[in-house]
């Protein structure tokens, strides 16, 4: 992410000026912010993570997107890298207005944002029920689990554990090593001898 731009007056008019831009923008507290691309790496953690997804939902009403569809809020508008939404999403919609999971991918230039601005705009979607942070670098996720007493943090970190997901009955469990397959994460490491 990089370049801000002037602010369009309202969210209505922050979409209308989008649509007629030749790249993506999200729009975080007030924040016009450009969208740049990403690595390899991030690439492929999320089609892996959109492809077992698909895989586990399929048959159901629960719909999995991947960084072209948005999220809008009453004050925000941003392209999550995965969603899930459980709800029904008009086939020529851009947006949905009611994931049940987010998922980033965090890289240096957005891992601030991810923990910050975007978290604090999820939180507002009464419809979220976990908001999930993706390292590219090591294997490691962080969970944001929507309770009755308000958020919880877990983070799990190493290739044996798996990720539960609210999308689905039962729920979907994704194991670690699913989502960092064909990634340098599991790639051999240099020692360098």
């Amino acid at each position: 992410m990089a370049a801000a731009h002037p602010l369009p007056p309202s969210i209505d008019d922050f979409l209308v000026w989008e649509q007629r831009q030749e790249q993506r923008y999200e729009l975080l507290d007030g924040l016009v912010v450009a969208m740049v691309g990403g690595t390899a790496d991030h690439n492929t953690i999320v089609l892996n993570i959109a492809a077992a997804l698909r895989a586990a939902l399929r048959g159901g009403p629960c719909r999995v997107f991947a960084e072209s569809m948005k999220v809008v809020t009453a004050q925000a508008v941003m392209y999550p890298d995965v969603l899930v939404t459980c709800s029904p999403v008009e086939p020529k919609a851009d947006a949905v207005l009611t994931p049940c999971v987010v998922v980033e991918v965090l890289s240096r230039s957005t891992h601030e944002i991810d923990r910050g601005r975007k978290w604090l705009a999820y939180q507002q979607l009464e419809t979220l029920q976990q908001y999930v942070l993706v390292s590219q670098d090591e294997a490691r996720v962080e969970q944001y689990r929507r309770t009755n007493e308000g958020w919880s943090y877990r983070v799990l970190a190493g290739l044996e554990h798996e990720v539960s997901l609210p999308a689905g009955d039962p729920p979907v469990r994704l194991s670690l090593g699913e989502i960092y397959e064909s990634t340098s994460v599991l790639a051999p490491r240099s020692t360098g001898a």
